[in-house]
């Protein structure tokens, strides 16, 4: 139902509720938020506008309107209609008595088509303090909502950041180590030609470039096996990292080249006991890289 409907309908979504036993009227209203509220923001304040409505129409029906009363002092004074006086008719004007319209019970809206309903003043306010409480259930949802989502960005930004600086290698490296390494990389196709240059001297550690507006991932384009076995050089030649005084890092080029079970992928070949097609080239690249100055 698009807004411009439902704000013709307003009265009529109130009168079924003012209609309804009491013990239906809270699972009504529940179902008309969830239904409407998304479509209109404004729900719980036209609803409620229409309740007022009523209480006011209500108060004007059991007054039943107002007469003029002349004082003793000549002064005229509205008084309702279903006020009695109560005096000696002499001197005592002081015992104006007012019908309790809390309690003073009129029919809602008689009518043939509609079921008649005896109400008093409390009976609508019952209704608007349910609207009333299923408005402040959703601000608290909303609440909820936005502190939910900020927790959400917080988190994303803490885990963008870890992975980042889990991506960039510390490395001894100098630019132009790390520039043959690419170059060797490339020619070699161990990754693809058109793999971002300033992702990959970024990841490696180049002390001369600063972090890329958006890190390109890079591609391994040969086994597993010879990844796993260019990590573990790579560990032992560059990080210092030879497995048995300093662990091997290989959740960090995991992460780089989009490759899980690395670690794995060594104990795999060394159960075969060989060595993985590529190895020589691996040790010559690295060698070459580091032999830069």
């Amino acid at each position: 139902m698009a807004k411009i409907l439902l704000s013709k309908n307003y009265r009529t979504i109130v009168l079924k509720g003012l209609l309804l036993p009491e013990k239906d009227v809270i699972k009504y209203y529940t179902k008309i938020t969830t239904k409407h509220l998304s479509i209109n923001p404004d729900l719980f304040k036209e609803l409620k506008n229409v309740i007022s409505e009523y209480i006011e129409w209500y108060k004007a029906q059991a007054r039943g309107g107002t007469v003029p009363v002349e004082m003793p002092d000549g002064s005229i004074k509205y008084f309702d209609k279903n006020q009695t006086w109560e005096g000696d008719g002499d001197s005592d004007y002081t015992k104006w008595v007012k019908h309790d319209l809390f309690e003073q019970t009129i029919f809602l809206l008689p009518s043939t088509s509609i079921k008649n309903v005896r109400v008093n003043k409390s009976f609508f306010e019952n209704h608007l303090r349910i609207i009333e409480h299923f408005e402040s259930q959703e601000k608290i949802k909303e609440i909820e909502r936005n502190i939910l989502e900020k927790l959400k960005t917080n988190l994303e930004n803490v885990i963008q950041k870890r992975a980042v600086s889990v991506l960039q290698l510390n490395t001894d490296l100098k630019t132009d180590q790390i520039k043959t390494l690419f170059e060797l990389l490339v020619k070699g196709e161990f990754i693809p030609a058109n793999t971002d240059p300033d992702s990959f001297k970024w990841i490696f550690g180049d002390p001369e470039h600063s972090q890329p507006d958006q890190l390109k991932p890079i591609t391994w384009n040969k086994s597993k096996w010879l990844l796993s076995y260019f990590v573990d050089v790579f560990n032992c030649e560059i990080l210092g990292n030879d497995g048995n005084n300093k662990r091997t890092q290989w959740k960090p080029f995991e992460i780089i080249f989009g490759q899980n079970g690395l670690r794995g992928a060594k104990n795999d070949y060394q159960k075969t006991g060989v060595l993985p097609a590529g190895n020589e080239q691996i040790n010559d690249m690295i060698s070459n890289a580091l032999s830069c100055k």
